[in-house]
């Protein structure tokens, strides 16, 4: 319930989070962690997340292999990924904690991946332009847009810049506002 998506400088999220899928159940979120220390992005989605906080905070720190979080023999319905961006490159890490490099120079998770993937490959749009235009079509994803890049590694709102705004787009920079 999430679009998630970045290239090799930035990431970027839309808002929208929920314990089930009724929208009176939803509220806003950031998915987006940065991990200073280890000069990391991350990025969170899926259904369950338990045990998401766990292994970020595992990603941040010195990544003992005897501290690696596991999903718990009783709870099988974890269900979750995180997209990470790092001078590495980009990699999906899956609920038990592997890691899958991605060789492309975009990547997306989430409901509105399918989405944001087109407007990045085949429109040239941004992490951030990417996730906007999946949340026209995703009822699982919201604005407001969050963005990071490796270079500031600080979460900011994404603004339309006054060369991108189109009239078509007008009405919604004023939704985009709380």
């Amino acid at each position: 319930m999430t679009t998630i998506a970045c290239d090799r400088e930035s990431i970027a999220c839309d808002t929208r989070a929920g314990y089930t899928e009724v929208n009176d159940d939803t509220f806003v979120s950031l998915k987006l962690y940065p991990a200073k220390s280890v000069g990391a992005l991350y990025g969170l989605s899926g259904e369950n997340c338990a045990g998401a906080i766990m292994a970020l905070e595992w990603l941040q720190s010195e990544r003992n292999p005897e501290l690696k979080p596991r999903p718990p023999d009783y709870d099988h319905d974890w269900d979750w990924k995180l997209l990470e961006l790092s001078r590495r490159g980009i990699a999906v890490y899956n609920e038990y904690l592997e890691r899958d490099p991605i060789i492309e120079r975009v990547a997306a998770i989430g409901s509105g991946a399918k989405v944001a993937l087109y407007c990045m490959k085949i429109l040239g749009m941004s992490p951030a332009e990417a996730v906007r235009e999946a949340c026209k079509v995703d009822h699982h994803s919201e604005l407001p847009i969050y963005v990071v890049s490796l270079n500031t590694m600080r979460v900011a709102r994404y603004r339309l810049k006054a060369s991108n705004k189109a009239p078509k787009l007008a009405k919604l920079q004023n939704e985009d506002r709380p």
